[in-house]
């Protein structure tokens, strides 16, 4: 009688761990710093506030829309942290390459470390109009608002890894205007 009871129990067991054995595993991408490096710069304490993003793009998959306002996910591609983190990331990094006498830093920061000049980034919006990925970014340097949109190059079905090269090459552009913006703020 007890076999009859465990069999079935037994056979659902083994039907729960083949479907996890047949998982696809998920990748996992990341967005990297590739302004170059300049041996003059600001001098100033930059700080940049943690950027925010549009809640459809704060996800873990990856994703964008296109120009038809339908949003793509990549089902299997993941960001290997929360993007709005990334993005401050990259910024620092990007900036710290251009300002290498400056003390460059992400916020929050406490009132006696306040820097001189304070970063606000508001991504917009990240849209592929047929082969161009365009991402629309308002920010302040001390309270100036700005607005400006970076296009570059990319397959109509991106894959993830020229999803993430390409918005790094667009942190990249953004960074050029930060430092353009940066120079008339000190």
């Amino acid at each position: 009688m007890r076999a009859v009871l465990y069999r079935p129990f037994a056979l659902l067991l083994i039907l729960l761990l083949a479907g996890c054995a047949n998982s696809v595993p998920y990748r996992y991408y990341t967005l990297q710093p590739v302004a170059e490096r300049e041996s003059a710069g600001l001098s100033d304490s930059i700080g940049i506030m943690p950027v925010s993003i549009p809640s459809w793009l704060d996800r873990s998959n990856m994703g964008y829309i296109d120009d038809a306002f339908q949003l793509h996910q990549l089902s299997l591609d993941r960001w290997g942290e929360p993007l709005a983190e990334a993005i401050t990331r990259v910024l620092t990094q990007n900036l710290q390459h251009k300002n290498p006498q400056a003390d460059v830093f992400h916020g929050p920061w406490l009132r006696s470390q306040r820097p001189k000049i304070k970063i606000q980034v508001d991504i917009q919006n990240l849209m592929l109009k047929g082969q161009q990925l365009e991402l629309e970014v308002s920010w302040r340097i001390n309270g100036e608002r700005r607005v400006n949109r970076y296009q570059v190059a990319i397959n109509e079905q991106p894959s993830a890894v020229e999803l993430a090269r390409a918005i790094s090459q667009q942190l990249e552009q953004f960074t050029d205007d930060l430092q353009k913006g940066l120079k008339g703020a000190s």
